[in-house]
Formats: C-alpha cells, structure tokens, sequence
C-alpha cells in the first residue's frame, strides 16, 4: 500500500492545471438538478484551466476513462456504479472523491467526501450517551435508511452502557400522527375548572430523559408540532441528516429550545468563506446555493489541494464551508464533526434561511 500511495504523490507533485481533465459521474432523470448544483459549486472552486466533463452515470462511463484520461474522478452517486469504478481504478494513479457513495474497498487513492447518515447515528448515540438521560425512546420511519440508522443509534448506546425504554415506528400518514402520539404517550385531557384556565389541558404518561428521532424533515417537524400541542416536552430531542429549513422553523419555541439537530449542512455562518461562497455564487448563477452546491464546492477545494501538492495528505477541513467539517484519518475512515443547532443559533439565521 505504501509503494502505491508514493507511486500517486510522485504523478501529482507539480501538476499544472491547466489541461487537466475532471470527470463527473453522475445521474440525470430526477437527480438532474442536484448534478449540476455540485457542478456549480464545484467548477467555483477549481483552479482556473481545469476541464469538468459530466457524464451520465447510465452511459458506459468506463469508456470515458479512456477516452479523456482524467486525472480526478468525482462520483459516481450510487453502490452499484462505485463498485464498477472500483474495480476498474483502485489503487491506480488518479484520484476519485465520492459524494454519496462510501467506497469498500479501502482503495489508496478513493475518497469519501460527503454526508454518512449512519456515522451520524453514530453521533447521535455519542452525544446521548455524554448527557445523564435514562429514559430514552426511539422513533423511526419505516424505510430502508432510517431502520439503518436507528439500529447503529441503538448498537452505539449500549457502548455506553445505556438502553432505549422504547424503539417505535411512526406513521408515514400526518393525519394518523395524533393518534400515535395518544396513545404511546398516554395522553389524557384533565378536567378544568371555569375561569381558571383556557383551552385544553393535556397529561400524560411517559415521561423522556431523551427522545431520539430518525425521519425526514417534514416527518420529524410534524411530529414535534404535536408532541408541542400536547405539552410534552422531552428534555432533550435528537436528529440528524436534517437542514433548518422552513419545517424546522415552523415548531414552537417551548419545542424548540428542547432540540439538537446533528447535521453537517448548516450555512448561516458569519465567516468570510460562507459569505465569499455566498455572494459568488450568485454573481456567477443568478440563484441561491443548495447544500449539494456546497458539497460540491468543497470537492472542489480538496481536489485542488491534490493538483496543487500532489497529495491529499495535509487538506484541513478547516478550508470546507461551515458545517462539512469531513475529513479522512489515516485509515481511510471518515472523521465527522457535526455542529448542534439551538433554538437561538436557528432565529439567528432565521432570515438567510428563508431567503435560500
């Protein structure tokens, strides 16, 4: 492995871009748009000379490889045309950044550079297991990722010595959401005196330490909406693969103030790189950047590292955008630092956000 890793270094070191050629798999169809969002935000951060060609991952890409002899590939998006890849280019000398796809075959010279939702689970388990939460249940939705992702929860938290009272699966439909509630709840309206109170008052059984939550956006914010009608408040609230979007901000604040959201797409920095990234890209592309355009962007910034030093040893996370802290330890193994959004940290960015 060493021989390889030097053989790679030695082709790279004093590269000049221009005339070098960056190839980009990927699909089209539905993911389309989130092609060329990367595409944007890639293209923002190469060196000036370099070649994007884009082609479909649902051509014979192989034969690209041959025909323009990239020094970098990035994609493809999914397993089955990563394995393909693999077979073809580990261990040989260019270079291939994955956006979607973790590579298996621990190749020297392929790269993961994007979003792990279950390492992120991983996370997760790791902040409720800093916390003195006993009573800890789970909610999942009923797909293929989020049944992944509660089971590492739930593997990374007996680590620590910790169990989940209650592991459950939420309905897909919001208007059978009320009565899920009800029921794993055990909410009960009390009987009010008139005069003294208004509206209806809700008690209930189950009480949270920690409420652990694997969802899609809309899913997760509809369920806290009425989790907020029926005053029940967990003291803490974990997620993750979730942006502050308009559904986030939609829950109310007694919510709210109770939930960490572990994401690595958070852009309502202040720095200068957000808002150079920010500003260019509009004054290049006429729209706002999506999470996927900044992604792309910080492909962009580790491949020029490699064409400038002819190695992607040394690349700091430090220079990707604000929340894609990503990065390789020596072992090929991805290193993930996600930022925790508050409430507050939300209303700050409450403007930037809607105006995405």
């Amino acid at each position: 492995m060493k021989k390889v890793v030097i053989v790679l270094v030695f082709l790279f070191a004093g590269l000049n871009a221009f005339g070098i050629n960056v190839l980009f798999i990927a699909p089209s169809g539905n993911y389309a748009i989130i092609s060329q969002q990367m595409i944007n935000g890639l293209e923002l951060s190469l060196p000036h000379g370099v070649n994007v060609i884009q082609v479909n991952s649902k051509d014979n890409y192989m034969s690209y490889l041959e025909k323009y002899e990239p020094e970098v590939v990035i994609g493809p998006f999914f397993d089955t045309n990563v394995a393909r890849l693999e077979d073809e280019v580990c261990n040989k000398n260019l270079y291939v950044f994955l956006p979607f796809s973790k590579n298996t075959d621990n190749c020297s010279n392929v790269f993961f550079l994007g979003y792990d939702p279950v390492r992120a689970a991983q996370e997760v388990a790791n902040a409720v297991c800093n916390t003195e939460a006993e009573s800890i249940a789970v909610f999942y939705s009923f797909n293929k990722l989020n049944m992944a992702e509660k089971d590492e929860f739930l593997k990374g938290l007996s680590v620590c010595g910790k169990s989940a009272l209650l592991v459950s699966g939420i309905p897909t439909f919001f208007n059978l959401m009320d009565q899920f509630v009800k029921e794993t709840f055990g909410v009960r309206k009390l009987k009010r005196f008139s005069g003294l109170t208004q509206g209806r008052i809700f008690t209930y059984d189950l009480r949270l330490d920690a409420l652990v939550i694997f969802a899609p956006t809309n899913v997760f914010a509809h369920l806290l909406s009425v989790l907020d009608y029926y005053d029940i408040y967990p003291d803490g609230v974990f997620s993750t693969d979730l942006t502050a979007d308009e559904h986030i901000l939609g829950i109310g604040r007694n919510m709210l103030k109770h939930v960490n959201i572990i994401t690595p797409f958070y852009m309502c920095g202040k720095g200068t790189l957000c808002e150079d990234f920010l500003k260019e890209y509009r004054e290049r592309y006429y729209e706002n950047p999506t999470r996927f355009s900044a992604l792309g962007f910080d492909i962009g910034l580790a491949v020029s590292h490699v064409l400038k030093t002819g190695s992607i040893a040394g690349f700091n996370d430090k220079q990707l955008l604000e929340g894609h802290l990503l990065f390789f330890n020596d072992r090929n193994i991805a290193v993930i630092d996600y930022k925790k959004i508050g409430y507050r940290e939300i209303t700050r960015c409450r403007r930037q956000i809607l105006n995405r």
